[in-house]
């Protein structure tokens, strides 16, 4: 995970100085709006995985078997990309073709924060191979903005781009924008050669 150095709240307190804006908006907004681009980020961008093995059941709970690295959000079943029973890798399923290819070994949601395991007869240890997102944040929790510290400014033109829309700026708010997306181009770049160097 990414720790750029730049506390959360200096960063918001910084683009709250900056910017030409005379109504109020409250904390719980900029880190709104620092979560949505972070867990973007983690989400569609960034290949960072953890691993995690557990003894074999047809049911792994994500929040209490699979224990998240520290700073990282819980995972959720998006979050999961590959599941071995053993050394048999599961294909994702859902629900009904989990139901109707009952032989065929699977994953699936179960709706209730599981992986739901099918077509396994017997396995000693099943491993999850998830992606990693920093916690979401909030005020006063002391934390770091979790971007490489090159592109901690993407996250200040996101807010400057939000606030403004807020305050009515319509001009202003689309200057922002447009450099927030111009710097999101550009970390894709960053971050596919990275993924292609380091591989998967």
């Amino acid at each position: 995970m990414y720790n750029s150095g730049i506390l959360t709240a200096d960063l918001i307190a910084n683009v709250q100085s900056e910017a030409d804006i005379t109504i109020p908006i409250g904390s719980d907004s900029w880190y709104r709006w620092i979560n949505a681009v972070e867990q973007f980020v983690y989400t569609e961008i960034f290949d960072k995985f953890a691993v995690k093995t557990v003894d074999f059941s047809t049911k792994i709970n994500l929040k209490d078997d699979i224990s998240t690295v520290e700073g990282c959000a819980v995972p959720i079943f998006d979050d999961i990309i590959k599941v071995y029973a053993d050394e048999t890798e599961l294909d994702r399923s859902g629900v009904i073709s989990r139901l109707v290819f009952s032989d065929k070994p699977l994953y699936c949601d179960d709706l209730e924060g599981n992986i739901a395991v099918s077509g396994v007869d017997f396995a000693e240890k099943i491993t999850v191979v998830y992606r990693i997102r920093p916690r979401l944040k909030e005020s006063g929790d002391g934390s770091y903005i979790n971007l490489p510290v090159e592109f901690a400014d993407m996250a200040a033109a996101r807010m400057r781009a939000e606030a403004y829309k807020i305050a009515n700026e319509g001009n202003l708010s689309a200057v922002w924008m447009a450099d927030y997306n111009t710097q999101l181009e550009t970390l894709k770049v960053w971050a596919a050669m990275r993924n292609e160097r380091y591989g998967e």
